[in-house]
């Protein structure tokens, strides 16, 4: 099963996105990570709005690599991680960078937890590609 997962991960990652952000977006998760290839796409849905066109003529690699729950009093932290790669036209490392995020809430949430905590480190990433653009 997680043999097809990550199968699933590495397809929805080779099909690169950006039409939107101007950017050449490869999102990618970690093999611990695959639980949900859900994440890939909505760091990738995400930073394509964040992004909004204003990053073209680049080439962003984000990777999914820690993705995890730990019950906290009767609620639950989910924390992401990514690792992200920023290149420009002539392949020129322009960024390379670690972002996180945490989210807390009602442990019946989790599923919403998840989409929120990978949605805030796109949005880091986001604005680390902007700066540095």
């Amino acid at each position: 099963m997680l043999r097809r997962i990550i199968v699933a991960c590495t397809l929805l990652a080779a099909v690169p996105a950006g039409a939107q952000s101007g950017a050449l977006i490869h999102a990618t998760c970690a093999a611990s990570v695959a639980i949900d290839p859900a994440h890939v796409r909505t760091l990738r849905a995400q930073l394509e709005r964040a992004l909004d066109g204003k990053a073209h003529g680049y080439t962003l690699d984000v990777s999914l690599v820690r993705l995890t729950s730990t019950p906290m009093n009767g609620e639950i932290e989910v924390r992401a991680e990514v690792k992200t790669l920023l290149s420009d036209a002539s392949g020129r490392v322009r960024l390379s960078s670690t972002s996180r995020a945490a989210t807390r809430g009602p442990l019946r949430d989790r599923l919403a937890l998840h989409r929120d905590a990978v949605t805030a480190v796109a949005d880091e990433v986001a604005k680390l590609v902007l700066k540095q653009r």
